[in-house]
């Protein structure tokens, strides 16, 4: 990349997605002049002090590494102002960023987006493109401003969403390929080779953070619809049901799952196919195979291993 060894970077990012992206920034000849992570925050039973993927990389490698709980302070701002950076690149830090902050770089503020925007705008670009059954997705390099994901573009590229792709996926995929678009957008930019192209606010949509409480099946649904939720959720929160045992509720996720159009089945929720011990689930319309479940508190196992573990005959999920 031509002349990218002159150029200083500050860095914003939290997660593993933005983690891809200072990896690839490092291992380019980029002068990375300081690095900026949510501060640590207790968790679990323990509530063990958990740091961030940035964070940990950035230690690890010796770069100057903040971890400020405000970022606003006018103290932290002048600290990060005196290194002089040619472009601030932000991705999935997890708190909003001041405008004095974004006005630091001599070029940009560059945002890493998992959608082609204005499309799905917002904290889960991913999830809601499943869940709203597009064939497509993509990385969009914008111009931060203040407005939530509404800069110019810089560069976009899209991917296609196939029949089976889960989040967890699409997350790897698209953060492999805004690392990628990052180094070709500072590039052109410090080359003065770009178009910053608006975005057409009458086909912006808002994709809202996942709320827990979305991710319980409604076996009324149809399989396609719950399939939608088992690969949005995968791997994080995870689409639920009950199963019914007896007088027991016992919740469990499903993680895998394929719709199968054509059953012979009797009037049972649950069906199990004698041939091929699959686990499939009458749904308001088709069927829904049920490939890898979690028990609450227990390991992944394949639908035949619930069957044949737990003998189910005639059992519900609710």
């Amino acid at each position: 990349m031509a002349d990218s060894n002159h150029l200083r970077i500050g860095f914003f990012g939290t997660s593993d997605f933005a983690l891809e992206t200072l990896t690839a920034l490092y291992e380019h000849p980029i002068d990375i002049k300081f690095v900026v992570s949510q501060n640590p925050k207790p968790s679990g039973r323990g509530q063990k002090v958990n740091f961030s993927p940035v964070y940990k990389f950035a230690k690890f490698h010796n770069l100057n590494t903040f971890t400020p709980e405000n970022i606003n302070n006018l103290e932290f701002i002048n600290k990060i102002k005196n290194f002089e950076i040619d472009f601030l690149i932000i991705v999935a830090y997890g708190k909003i960023i001041n405008e004095r902050i974004l006005k630091l770089p001599k070029f940009f503020s560059l945002n890493i987006h998992a959608s082609i925007l204005p499309k799905w705008r917002g904290a889960a670009p991913i999830q809601r493109s499943i869940l709203n059954g597009d064939n497509e997705t993509g990385i969009s390099i914008i111009v931060v401003e203040p407005k939530l994901d509404s800069g110019p573009i810089v560069l976009s590229k899209k991917i296609k969403i196939n029949r089976n792709d889960n989040t967890g996926f699409l997350h790897k995929k698209l953060s492999t390929l805004g690392s990628k678009l990052i180094l070709e957008a500072i590039s052109n930019i410090s080359k003065n080779n770009y178009t910053l192209i608006k975005q057409d606010e009458a086909k912006s949509s808002y994709a809202k953070k996942i709320s827990k409480t979305e991710t319980k099946i409604s076996w009324t649904d149809s399989a396609q619809s719950i399939h939608r939720m088992v690969r949005a959720f995968t791997p994080w929160p995870g689409a639920w049901t009950f199963w019914k045992k007896e007088e027991k509720k016992i919740r469990f996720k499903i993680l895998e799952s394929e719709i199968i159009e054509k059953f012979n089945e009797n009037s049972m929720c649950l069906n199990i196919g004698q041939s091929d011990r699959n686990l499939i689930v009458k749904c308001k319309k088709n069927y829904l195979k049920l490939k890898k479940i979690q028990l609450e508190g227990k390991k992944v196992i394949s639908g035949d291993e619930f069957i044949n573990g737990f003998k189910l005959k005639n059992y519900d999920f609710d």
